[in-house]
């Protein structure tokens, strides 16, 4: 996710340090979170200053919604949603910028359990959409990023000298961003990121008998300027099946 901190550069700019920090709403404590951070230096002028306008950040609104008959096997829905708006001012070389920056955040978690708990299918999907705006509207920036996330655990011949453990993972990145002047869009680009794998196992008395794993990862950027790139791997075991890699347009989508 993207964070835009320039509206808060007046607090950050007073001389003392500080220390940035993030957290995972109602998560455990082991989740770790880390982050870059990524400054933009005004090399014409010897200092920058600057000050907060407004800044509006609700606490999260969610639900958590579990329906199973027994406690275990069921179906369980968590959804969330938070928005956040920021307006700041900046001294710099060119002026005084006022910039004002909003996001809405929305995540959708499901996990259908059966088989007495032995086998889960996870479905979730979080989305961010972002707007950064000059304070003239002279120039803006729309940003949506989207999340997704498939996890199936599951296997068969549980309680029996002979198992076999399954293992299914999707996770994927997709983005749209757009800049302009004016209300208008001069600049866009696009970006899709998905990577499956796969994997099973088979246990004979508690010991490992034999095991299998693939894997498949698709990386497409295309953007309004030309630049295009697009590239397909898989691999079974050891063993790499293909890798296609394409710097031409006809390999990346078109949204």
């Amino acid at each position: 996710y993207d964070v835009e901190l320039t509206p808060f550069l007046g607090k950050l700019l007073d001389g003392k340090e500080h220390e940035l920090g993030f957290a995972v709403t109602n998560a455990q404590k082991s989740w770790y979170v880390d982050a870059n951070l990524h400054l933009w230096l005004d090399p014409k002028s010897v200092a920058t200053s600057g000050g907060l306008v407004a800044y509006d950040a609700p606490k999260l609104t969610g639900k958590i919604v579990s329906n199973s008959s027994d406690g275990i096997d069921g179906q369980y829905d968590a959804t969330a949603s938070r928005n956040i708006t920021a307006t700041g001012w900046v001294r710099s070389s060119r002026g005084n910028i006022t910039t004002t920056f909003t996001q809405r955040l929305t995540f959708v978690h499901t996990n259908v359990v059966t088989s007495q708990g032995s086998s889960q299918a996870i479905n979730q999907t979080t989305e961010a959409r972002t707007e950064v705006v000059t304070g003239d509207g002279a120039h803006a920036l729309q940003l949506h990023q989207s999340f997704p996330l498939y996890i199936f655990l599951g296997g068969d011949g549980s309680g029996t000298s002979s198992q076999r453990l399954m293992r299914r993972v999707a996770i994927g990145f997709d983005e749209t961003r757009a800049a302009g002047a004016g209300g208008s869009s001069s600049a866009a680009s696009t970006l899709h990121n998905e990577q499956t794998a796969a994997a099973e196992v088979v246990l004979r008395d508690d010991q490992v008998v034999g095991a299998s794993w693939r894997m498949h990862q698709v990386y497409e950027y295309g953007g309004s300027d030309g630049g295009c790139y697009s590239r397909n791997v898989s691999s079974v075991g050891y063993d790499v099946l293909f890798d296609h890699n394409e710097e031409s347009c006809a390999g990346t989508r078109r949204r």
